[in-house]
């Protein structure tokens, strides 16, 4: 039996001008997740992230800590297959589109151009972003430059491919983004567009997924844990 851990990144610069940098935060939510690791003496065969700053760093901190507690800290591998969905082209891309035609996303449009204080500006995010997934999902934006849903599945089903399968009592941690670990677990749950999104959405920063296989077979243990952060300001979603 192998066992594949599924990290997401810790707490990035939201609404920052340079988002994808790990907080304070989020890399003493990556450090304490090392050092719980640490503590039930983890050993590691390999270390893959996604090619985001915030991916690469949080893997990085994650080795330096066990490396430090005199375990086995392979180098981090960089897995372009373990890159987020494109948030950015559907804002820059999908978002006009369909705001010319959907009253709807006119609506999200506006209120994302006259947000100034910073709660509401990210409830006017959340907002969007939710409803352009799901459009994206069903298929707008399909004859835009940018990626598609479809390619996006592809591209996480290829991941998949190189972290499962081969080899016996292989440890492996891969650290991603909300949406990818999302995607990757529900084509093994083989749950529906919508839930994989959903999937996504309810991550913690540096929440652990588990996922054992054998041969063929992938089976999920544990989703979303925790337990390496103590109740309070260090569970954050963003």
């Amino acid at each position: 039996m192998s066992t594949l851990w599924l990290v997401r990144h810790g707490q990035a610069s939201f609404l920052e001008a340079d988002y994808d940098r790990l907080s304070s935060r989020g890399e003493e939510q990556a450090a304490r997740l090392g050092e719980h690791w640490a503590g039930l003496d983890l050993r590691l065969d390999r270390i893959v992230a996604g090619p985001r700053r915030r991916q690469l760093h949080t893997a990085e901190i994650l080795r330096d800590v066990l490396s430090r507690r005199g375990l086995p800290a392979p180098e981090v591998e960089v897995m372009e297959e373990l890159d987020e969905y494109r948030s950015d082209e559907l804002f820059t891309h999908l978002l006009p589109s369909l705001a010319a035609s959907d009253p709807v996303v006119a609506g999200l449009a506006g209120e994302l151009a006259g947000a100034v204080e910073r709660a509401v500006l990210a409830r006017a995010f959340d907002r969007a972003l939710q409803y352009l997934l799901r459009a994206w999902i069903e298929g707008a934006g399909a004859e835009l430059e940018m990626e598609s849903w479809a390619e996006f599945e592809a591209r996480i089903a290829r991941a998949r491919a190189r972290l499962v399968g081969g080899g016996r009592g292989a440890n492996v941690v891969a650290v991603s983004s909300g949406g990818a670990i999302g995607a990757f677990v529900g084509q093994v749950l083989e749950a529906s567009p919508p839930t994989r999104l959903e999937l996504g959405w309810t991550l913690h920063n540096s929440g652990v997924v588990e996922l054992f296989w054998s041969g063929s077979r992938t089976s999920l243990s544990r989703f979303n844990a925790v337990e390496h952060l103590p109740p309070g300001p260090l569970r954050t979603y963003r």
